[in-house]
């Protein structure tokens, strides 16, 4: 059972009641006030732009500036209006770090000595 309620402030408050196989219920409460909002980012260029400027950015800044031997099948996250980028082990992490330096990057991802990101 979820129930909601708001509070004397406006806050709202939740509340979802479970009730697991072997017949043990436990609830979960929590006040929305307190959930961050999710910022939502919007390209601002098409997928083929993407790509061209990600790629570009990678050969002519970003390859001088890693180990390919070394940093092979890591992840890196360029902002392609920047050309600012990010190293990690995988893609959120890669992106997560970028957002946290630019929050309005526009990350473009390679896989280092891979053509493609998913193995």
């Amino acid at each position: 059972m979820i129930s909601g309620l708001f509070g004397d402030n406006g806050e709202l408050f939740f509340e979802i009641q479970l009730v697991g196989k072997s017949g043990v219920e436990f609830s979960i409460s929590f006040d929305l006030s307190e959930i961050k909002t999710m910022t939502v980012r919007q390209p601002r260029y098409s997928k083929e732009e993407f790509a061209q400027r990600g790629d570009e950015i990678y050969q002519s800044q970003v390859r001088q500036q890693i180990d390919e031997e070394i940093d092979r099948g890591r992840i890196v996250a360029i902002d392609i209006e920047t050309g600012e980028f990010e190293l990690a082990d995988d893609t959120m992490m890669a992106t997560r770090k970028l957002y946290e330096r630019l929050p309005d990057a526009q990350p473009w991802v390679i896989r280092i000595g891979y053509r493609a990101v998913r193995r």
